[in-house]
């Protein structure tokens, strides 16, 4: 279970002992999570929440991390990685955190730190993930961790909405940020 305290966040796997705080960031932020993650309806309950859990993870879901602000020890966001291929040694990656903290180097730092844990742990050397276009902010964080656009397509979860996606080598992460 990785436990990473830094400067301005801290992190923690996400386990049985506190699912029930990710539950609790994803119905405060209900509208958001759908706008800037997925589109799926959050469940209406804590246990159909466990129940969803054990399906993500079944499905393709390896960890899942919750993000808390050192400052006010408060959850703000979660990052989770899913669909490890070996034979590519690649990894995909979702992000979401609360608006009071999207633009703030939180979020720089709980992504770095997680990405450069699974990279030691899973020896991938890219970490590729998707923007609904709409998501500017996301955008510009993408090109600043060295994040490469591959391409555009259409919403796995809402066939109405488009997604770049993005492919980010560690290597340019671990340059970019070496003294990190």
């Amino acid at each position: 279970m990785l436990v990473y305290n830094g400067n301005l966040c801290n992190i923690e796997e996400l386990s049985t002992l506190n699912d029930d705080a990710l539950y609790q960031l994803m119905v405060e932020n209900e509208n958001d999570y759908k706008i800037y993650v997925s589109d799926e309806a959050i469940p209406l309950s804590y246990n159909d929440f466990q129940e969803k859990l054990k399906y993500w993870f079944n499905g393709g879901r390896n960890y899942q991390f919750l993000i808390s602000d050192v400052k006010y020890n408060q959850i703000i966001g979660t990052i989770f990685f899913y669909l490890f291929n070996p034979q590519e040694f690649n990894i995909n990656c979702s992000v979401f955190f609360i608006p009071r903290v999207r633009t703030s180097l939180i979020v720089a730092e709980a992504i770095i730190a997680t990405c450069l844990s699974i990279q030691t742990q899973l020896k991938v050397n890219f970490i590729n993930f998707s923007v609904y276009t709409e998501n500017q902010k996301m955008h510009v964080i993408a090109k600043k961790i060295g994040a490469i656009s591959i391409g555009t397509k259409t919403s796995l979860i809402n066939p109405m909405r488009n997604v770049v996606l993005y492919s980010l080598p560690i290597q340019n992460l671990k340059e970019k940020f070496r003294n990190f």
